[in-house]
């Protein structure tokens, strides 16, 4: 069973899968800046050298396809279950990865983004939720910022291997770019064919021996489903559900735009928020056009693509530093830092680009603004947070929703920005930045004074934030409540828990020593 393996090693084992998601996900956002890059090349020959708007349609298709994959987990991810949505979604990708590689007119390369769209949709979906409920608390951060990792190099990739490929004469020069994710989807459907189920989806769906099973086989070798520290999780797990249950009743769709007591129409739009704010900060006009900003900047062709490839690889090594950081300053503090560094960014190549490609010292300063712009971007936290936080913020049986409006939203804004970066920077040029510079700018309050920090939480206690209080601010401002805060900080006795904080919850006294142990971290599961 899970092919062999159990407790770090099974967590490394999903986190490959993921990785391998993510992986992909980078790679795809990264490659079609390499090929569409310049005029005169084979993908220009082959598709009768489409002019700026046919460039970002061609382009931005693939986030159609993108959104509706988002919509198929909305309305048919609970019933698939997190598994099995990424099992198919890579078979999807890898047939629409086919379609587009093998293309000889607009029509079936257009089919191909659409396809594997579709596929990449249903997966971004679902990864963060997958990776957030198989992960331990302490760690949880700290895993999914790897994964985001992953999708940074991604695109460390796919502009190096555009960057290898352009001296290349034949069709290869762009076909074997965008072949290779296929490698990467089947990577990722055959490992998680063979990995457990969410041990959260499976209490959703009744199947509690089932969860059990996975919730030992996550803690460890000699753990047993009967394992105090097993039970007392399932048992956490299983009063979360009944208790959304009782609150909201048998679910309908209506309940997404609801506040009530459980507050969850704030945390859809959180979810749809920072996805948003990701897509809209200015990332995929760089990442998907980089070689077109520099060109814009007065390089030449080979050193656009080379300091693209040169920029990937800073991007990459600056992705690596929020591991040691988002579980010690927290999710908000990270996103907030990166996007004061993007908007002063923003404003720096607006104002060098303002001088014009004949000066040079300008012209320097705009290449370093975009550097810049990666790192602010990467060290801020930027490429995985906003997968994670959906999945935290929302309660487990609107989890798989709240995941996918969110990653709906980022295809959504994402299709904008891919759509319409050509067509401004042909008619506006530099004055196409100032519009994510002030973006940037209102973001930076939106995230202080709407997001809740999460860090050091279990799933089933960030509920705790959104119980009561202001229905818009609540947790967002200020300190988080005063049971968190003992519970995160220090080693209160549990014995003295409910005796000490009589003003949480029923549900939330009622927590046994072993779980106790789990929160404070020091078991883990």
């Amino acid at each position: 069973m899970y092919l062999g393996l159990r407790g770090s090693s099974l967590i490394a084992a999903i986190g490959f899968c993921c990785g391998c998601g993510f992986l992909l996900l980078g790679y795809d956002q990264g490659v079609m800046g390499g090929v569409v890059g310049y005029s005169g090349n084979t993908f220009a020959q082959v598709f009768d050298n489409p002019n700026p708007t046919v460039t970002g349609l061609m382009v931005s298709l693939y986030e159609v396809g993108c959104m509706f994959g988002s919509i198929t987990i909305i309305f048919w991810g609970d019933n698939l279950g997190r598994r099995m949505s990424l099992v198919i979604g890579g078979v999807i990708v890898i047939i629409g990865t086919v379609i587009q590689a093998s293309s000889f007119s607009r029509a079936q390369f257009i089919v191909g983004r659409i396809v594997a769209g579709l596929g990449n949709g249903m997966n971004t979906s679902t990864l963060g939720t997958y990776q957030s409920e198989t992960c331990p608390a302490k760690n949880r951060g700290r895993v999914v910022t790897c994964e985001g990792i992953m999708a940074i190099g991604g695109v460390w990739i796919s502009y190096w291997l555009d960057f290898g490929l352009s001296y290349a004469t034949s069709t290869v020069q762009w076909r074997l770019p965008l072949a290779v994710p296929a490698i990467f989807a089947l990577a990722m459907s055959g490992v998680a064919f063979f990995m457990p189920e969410s041990p959260r989806w499976l209490a959703l769906k009744n199947r509690d021996d089932e969860a059990k099973q996975v919730l030992a086989a996550l803690a460890g070798e000699d753990i047993r489903t009967d394992d105090e520290s097993i039970l007392a999780m399932h048992n956490t797990i299983r009063q979360a559900i009944d208790y959304e249950t009782h609150i909201g009743g048998e679910f309908s769709f209506r309940e997404l735009f609801t506040g009530g007591e459980l507050q969850n129409f704030r945390r859809i739009c959180l979810c749809f928020g920072i996805q948003l704010m990701e897509e809209m900060g200015g990332i995929n006009l760089i990442t998907y056009y980089m070689s077109n900003v520099f060109l814009q900047i007065g390089t030449g062709h080979f050193l656009a693509l080379l300091l693209s490839g040169v920029n990937s690889t800073t991007y990459f090594i600056s992705s690596f530093v929020p591991i040691w950081l988002i579980d010690r300053f927290g999710r908000k503090s990270l996103l907030i830092y990166g996007t004061v560094g993007m908007m002063c960014m923003m404003i720096m190549l607006t104002v060098s680009l303002s001088f014009g490609p004949a000066n040079f010292t300008a012209g320097v300063f705009a290449i370093l603004s975009i550097f810049l712009f990666n790192i602010f971007y990467a060290t801020g936290g930027w490429m995985a947070t906003p997968f994670l936080y959906p999945s935290e913020i929302s309660t487990l049986r609107l989890r798989s929703k709240g995941s996918a409006i969110s990653v709906l939203s980022k295809w959504m804004f994402n299709f904008l920005v891919v759509m319409i970066s050509p067509v401004a920077m042909a008619n506006i040029g530099w004055r196409t930045y100032i519009i994510f510079a002030v973006l940037n700018f209102v973001f930076i309050f939106v995230l202080f004074f709407f997001y809740p920090e999460t860090k050091g939480l279990e799933l089933e206690q960030v509920d705790k934030i959104f119980t009561g209080g202001d229905p818009i601010t609540r947790g967002a401002i200020g300190m988080l409540p005063l049971e968190f805060r003992t519970i995160n900080r220090a080693k209160i006795s549990w014995i003295n828990q409910a005796r000490l904080f009589p003003t949480m919850s029923k549900m939330w006294r009622r927590v046994q020593r072993s779980e106790f142990e789990i929160w404070n971290g020091s078991r883990t599961v």
